[in-house]
Formats: structure tokens, sequence, C-alpha cells
């Protein structure tokens, strides 16, 4: 989980823009006006409207942002993956209650880089995996 700084459901899209465009993931959370965690927006989404300066002015974070599950921290790592699959997205809020502002984002990239650390480790230690087919006797 990348820990990311969730936008207020009013930030103006100018705003969003340069958010999005710099942040490392591509993807932010959006909280509604109570701050809960109302969904995410992402850098693909600003696509249909960033070329339109008149849009600039009329749309904020909610506007763009769509409703997505939050997964809890606890979660595994199989199943957060199957919740990316179902929403059909490459990151997913993280929140320690649903409902409330996220703590984080957990993306595929991310996961993909801790798996193959992981793997990295365990090859390192002798404890590489093997599968069966490939033992010899």
């Amino acid at each position: 989980m990348t820990q990311v700084e969730a936008l207020p459901a009013g930030t103006p899209l100018r705003a969003l823009t340069d958010q999005l465009l710099t942040s490392e993931t591509g993807t932010l959370p959006v909280l509604d006006t109570l701050g809960n965690l109302y969904g995410t927006v992402q850098v693909e989404q600003l696509r249909e409207v960033w070329r339109d300066e008149s849009m600039y002015p009329l749309l904020v974070a909610s506007d763009l942002a769509r409703k997505l599950p939050a997964l809890a921290p606890d979660l595994d790592l199989a199943h957060a993956l199957q919740m990316m699959d179902q929403e059909d997205v490459d990151a997913l809020p993280v929140a320690p209650v649903l409902g409330l502002a996220p703590c984080g984002l957990l993306t595929r990239s991310a996961v993909r880089r801790f798996l193959v650390a992981q793997h990295t480790r365990a090859h390192a230690g002798g404890d590489a995996p093997v599968a069966p087919t490939e033992l010899t006797h």
C-alpha cells in the first residue's frame, strides 16, 4: 500500500489535474463533502476533459471520481487483486473501516513489485520455489 493524500470532493479540475499528473500512482482517492471515502479518480479520466478549457471552472474531483469499494488493510493480496479485476481498475483505496477516509492506495504494480521482491529474497536464500517437474532425482 502506498500512502497518498486524498482529495476533497470540491477540488477544482485544474488542481486535480496537477495532482494526478504528478502522483506516483496516477490514481487518487476522493473524499465526499463529509470527509469520507467517495471513490477514486484516475489520470485516464482526464483525457475526456483536459483540453476543454471551458470545463475547468465547472468540474471538481467528485464529478470525475468513480465510486469503488475500499480494501481493508488486512485483506490478503489474492482478494485485493480479485476486487481490482471485478472493478476493472489497477488501484483501489485502502481504508480502515468502509466509508472512512482512506489510509492509502493499493496498485497492481505495487503488488507485482512486492511479489517479485519476495520471490527474489526466497531464491537468494536458497528457498526457491521449484515446480515438481523441475526436481531431479
